[in-house]
C-alpha cells in the first residue's frame, strides 16, 4: 500500500506501475496543519534510475520535500 510506504519511508515508490520501463518516487510537501499541499516526484527509466530506498534521489527528494514542508510551517 502506498500510504504505508510513505508513513515508513517519508515517500511513495512506483516501479513499472503506468509505463514498464519507468520508476518513480514522490515526497508530500505539508502545511502548518499537517495537511498535504503538494508533491515533489522524480522519476526515470529502470536502466539509470535507482529505486532503492536509500539512493541518492531518494534521499534528496526527501529532504527537499522536508524543507519545503517546514518552510510552511510543519512540524512533524
Amino acid at each position: 500500500e502506498i500510504f504505508a510506504e510513505v508513513r515508513d519511508h517519508g515517500l511513495g515508490r512506483g516501479i513499472g506501475i503506468r509505463l514498464p520501463s519507468v520508476s518513480s518516487f514522490s515526497a508530500p510537501v505539508f502545511d502548518h496543519r499537517g495537511r498535504i499541499v503538494s508533491a515533489l516526484t522524480a522519476f526515470g527509466y529502470h536502466e539509470t534510475f535507482d529505486s532503492s530506498w536509500d539512493s541518492p534521489v531518494a534521499q534528496i527528494l526527501k529532504a527537499t520535500a522536508s524543507a519545503l514542508s517546514r518552510q510552511r510551517g510543519h512540524t512533524p
